[in-house]
């Protein structure tokens, strides 16, 4: 029975939606949570706290819906941006942006969705964010 508590443990993913639509800056939320082994993101406040030391493999895609819309997205490591995405729609076509990164993470380490735009608009619909680990240290 231990070694099944200590390989469950290492199970850490998560698959989140926005639940609603998002617009100006701070921590994109809340969201709707799909997938959350190992609870370590927050719907609540947008926020995943690695609950291990390791290596991370974070995405996240974000869209609006009408035009003259856009989003600029910041995929942030305790406070620091390690990835950016920026995308506007203009005469009636979609767009999506998107950041990926591969981190590592010591335990209590946050990540997070900021934007800094007061005029960005995250669409629920088109906005998603999730993580998983690849490989913890012990």
């Amino acid at each position: 029975m231990s070694a099944f508590k200590a390989t469950a443990t290492l199970r850490v993913s998560f698959h989140a939606r926005l639940t609603a639509s998002f617009t100006g800056t701070g921590t994109l939320s809340p969201f709707t949570v799909i997938t959350n082994e190992g609870d370590a993101f927050n719907g609540t406040t947008g926020t995943f706290t690695a609950p291990r030391n390791g290596t991370y493999f974070f995405a996240a895609s974000a869209g609006t819906e009408s035009n003259d819309q856009w989003v600029v997205m910041h995929l942030q490591k305790d406070g620091v941006d390690v990835s950016r995405a920026y995308t506007g729609q203009y005469s009636g076509y979609h767009t999506m942006g998107s950041v990926q990164a591969t981190l590592y993470l010591t335990a209590g380490q946050r990540v997070w969705l900021h934007s800094d735009s007061p005029s960005s608009y995250y669409h629920p619909s088109f906005t998603s964010f999730t993580g998983f680990l690849i490989h913890a240290d012990d």
